[in-house]
């Protein structure tokens, strides 16, 4: 099982989404409220669920890891996103940071785009289906994502993979 929320600064970005969450809600409830106490009330207890969905996510990181397994390579990102790859689908792992340019078959696993990181990018030989919050799905034939550890990753994946006969 490999981390991948400790260095890549997700939770730092989250913490300060929570942060402007609180503030913006409660200068908006101020402001309605002068015009419409119930609309001021429907609005807070939107931007409150939205907290505790931010919350959600970020104790889901430690408790869903990314994780190799006898024949699948399981991806998640805490709520957000869920892809299992089979291990004989991987083409090519490249530890990179840069240079990939988002398209329609080439996803990142983290749902804040270019807010979050990446350091692996898996090339596929079949395309793949990657599950997301309240069910949306993306297909995608490569794949990028941060894992803390990206080298001993590496190592653990390759060895998987030989011994799937790839």
């Amino acid at each position: 099982e490999f981390a991948y929320h400790r260095r890549s600064g997700i939770r730092e970005v989250l913490s300060v989404l929570m942060l402007a969450i609180i503030g913006e809600t409660i200068a908006i409830h101020l402001l309605l409220a002068q015009w419409s106490l119930v609309a001021a009330w429907i609005l807070t207890f939107l931007s409150v669920y939205t907290m505790f969905q931010v919350i959600g996510i970020l104790r889901s990181m430690p408790r869903r890891p990314i994780k190799i397994g006898n024949e699948n390579l399981y991806l998640r990102y805490g709520l957000f996103n869920d892809a299992t790859i089979p291990l004989v689908d991987i083409e090519e792992i490249r530890l990179e940071r840069k240079g990939l340019e988002f398209d329609d078959n080439i996803r990142m696993l983290s749902s804040l785009g270019e807010i979050d990181s990446y350091n692996v990018i898996l090339h596929l030989k079949n395309q793949h289906t990657m599950s997301g919050l309240y069910g949306f799905t993306k297909i995608f034939t490569t794949i990028a994502f941060h894992v803390d550890d990206k080298n001993k990753f590496e190592a653990a994946l390759r060895v998987a993979c030989d011994g799937n006969g790839d």
